[in-house]
């Protein structure tokens, strides 16, 4: 089954009510609407001269019939004619409906059918968007999809139908798709990068990442008295600004890589309570493949308290963690991790390629 149109298709009906059209025959000079072939759809014009009606319809034979399946705009408000006895003219052709086919918005499930074939829709909100069987809609019928909200979109075929291979797939925020049909399953085509809505195009033109691990988590109280005596001091991160892919545990201070590649991480400390004894500080940050650090050395420290920060595009497999940790030694324990409700001391990082 798929969506046709033949040329000269003219034929006559003299059905009543709001049901399927009895074809009478083609019009001396024309053809009929088996042109189309048995079961494939067609747009069809039906009028009296009085009432009219504009739709897509499937042609069923033996005997000659064609099926109401949508219509698109008629005299009845765009609901089937109820016609009354008389003749009405039934023609094959291509309607605005098809030619100019605008953006369709969708918030909850509408079947989709074969009067959806060329259409664009938009969807928002989360649910489910069903199907009509793949042997309805025929070999050659699609439709194009976008997930324009910020919740999830499942595509759930008839039955056992599949879609690229499985029972459903999910449309994620921003994700775009062209579905095709071939008469027993369903494909979807998308560009690599916006597979899964890994990147969204916004209406500005700036492209966002919705899915890429990013996060920026804080110490939100001083800690005091953590080093100082050559301690090494995991720093605490217990509150956060943001945490894009959930892959900061403020409870162990950890960040964890979620995929393998490379990772910028950030980090910045403020300490207090140092003393002149206080010779010798490192910061880290530590990874599961190596450590990156920073040294202050002095013969004697002339602060009482100290900024550090530090940077680096690091290395992490899958599962890989990242940690910060502070030493300072030469004295005794009396060092503070300074913390309060803005970022000073923070640790960032978002995966860069």
């Amino acid at each position: 089954m798929a969506i046709k149109a033949k040329d000269r298709v003219y034929e006559t009906s003299t059905t009543t009510g709001t049901g399927t059209y009895t074809l009478d025959g083609a019009v001396t000079g024309f053809q009929a609407f088996s042109a189309v072939g048995a079961n494939n759809y067609c747009p069809y014009f039906a009028t009296d001269g009085t009432n009219w009606e504009v739709g897509l319809g499937k042609y069923v034979a033996s005997p000659d019939r064609l099926e109401r399946t949508t219509v698109w705009a008629s005299s009845n408000g765009g609901s089937a004619v109820n016609w009354s006895s008389g003749t009405r003219d039934l023609r094959c052709g291509f309607p605005a409906e098809l030619m100019f086919r605008g953006v369709t918005a969708r918030s909850s499930d509408t079947v989709l059918g074969a009067g959806d074939c060329d259409a664009t829709i938009a969807a928002t909100g989360t649910w489910t968007q069903t199907f009509d069987a793949a042997a309805n809609l025929g070999n050659g019928w699609n439709v194009y999809y976008h997930n324009d909200g910020t919740g999830t979109i499942t595509l759930d075929p008839s039955s056992t139908e599949q879609i690229d291979g499985a029972s459903t797939i999910a449309l994620q925020p921003g994700e775009a798709v062209r579905i095709s049909c071939n008469g027993s399953a369903f494909k979807t085509t998308r560009h690599p990068l916006f597979r899964y809505g890994a990147a969204v195009v916004q209406t500005t033109g700036e492209v966002t990442l919705p899915l890429q691990s990013a996060f920026l988590a804080y110490n939100q109280a001083t800690d005091a008295d953590q080093t100082g005596d050559a301690t090494t001091y995991t720093v605490a991160f217990d509150a956060e600004v943001f945490d894009q892919n959930a892959d900061f545990n403020t409870s162990t201070s950890t960040f964890t890589a979620p995929v393998t590649g490379r990772y910028q991480l950030s980090t910045g400390l403020l300490l207090q309570q140092l003393s002149g004894s206080h010779t010798t500080i490192t910061l880290r940050i530590v990874t599961s493949n190596r450590n990156f650090e920073q040294s202050q050395i002095f013969g004697t420290n002339p602060y009482t308290s100290m900024s550090l920060t530090l940077s680096v595009l690091a290395d992490m497999d899958a599962a890989d963690t990242a940690t910060v940790t502070i030493r300072v030694s030469g004295s005794t324990k009396t060092v503070d991790v300074y913390g309060d409700t803005a970022p000073t001391t923070f640790f960032s990082g978002h995966l860069a390629c």
